[in-house]
């Protein structure tokens, strides 16, 4: 609860868990707000120094840091599944006859390890950031292509909501006046 934000009623909540119009408190609550304001980088007083965390003075602007490969190893690793179900997906369209869907995640995936490459490999540039920015976009689109179509064709999760489903036409061979496959109905009596 702050009570910082209620002076009005000071008075009449002063007998629970202290009086939070105490000034020690006050005081106290505000010299650890000032700290922390005072903390802040501010544009007039420049960046914080080195000893408050800036970069070391004997590591140079251009060195990697552990965090940083560390985050470009497991996007890596992202960017690669991504890939790979992009492929997967166009793998899996393709013989249903859905063309545009195959062709979707085909390029999307090609896109996404391309962009990601690229721009790993000139991650200091900005064609590297525009690189990587067009491989989690392609991958995003591709994603939410894919959700959508994926929707159409998975039957409904709850069994009780799963339209029928359709029995297949039968067959006649018009030679033999038969049934191929299924039942015909009955004929009708003369």
């Amino acid at each position: 609860m702050n009570h910082h934000f209620w002076p009005a009623r000071a008075s009449a909540r002063s007998g629970i868990r202290g009086a939070p119009h105490d000034p020690l408190r006050a005081r106290a609550r505000d010299r650890g707000a000032d700290r922390c304001v005072r903390s802040l980088p501010h544009p007039e007083r420049g960046l914080p120094s080195r000893r408050h965390g800036g970069v070391p003075p004997e590591q140079s602007d251009s060195a990697g840091t552990t965090s940083g490969i560390l985050h470009l190893v497991f996007g890596a690793v992202g960017f690669l599944c991504l890939a790979v179900a992009a492929f997967a997906y166009s793998w899996w369209a393709s013989p249903r006859g859905e063309s545009g869907q195959a062709r979707l995640g085909l390029w999307c995936g090609i896109v996404v390890v391309v962009g990601f490459v690229g721009g790993a490999a000139l991650a200091q540039s900005a064609a590297g950031v525009t690189l990587l920015w067009l491989s989690v976009l392609a991958g995003l689109l591709w994603l939410a292509l894919a959700c959508a179509h994926l929707y159409t064709v998975v039957p409904h999760p709850l069994i009780a909501q799963r339209s029928p489903p359709r029995s297949p036409e039968p067959a006649v061979d018009v030679a033999l006046g038969i049934a191929v496959g299924g039942s015909l109905p009955a004929p009708a009596p003369r």
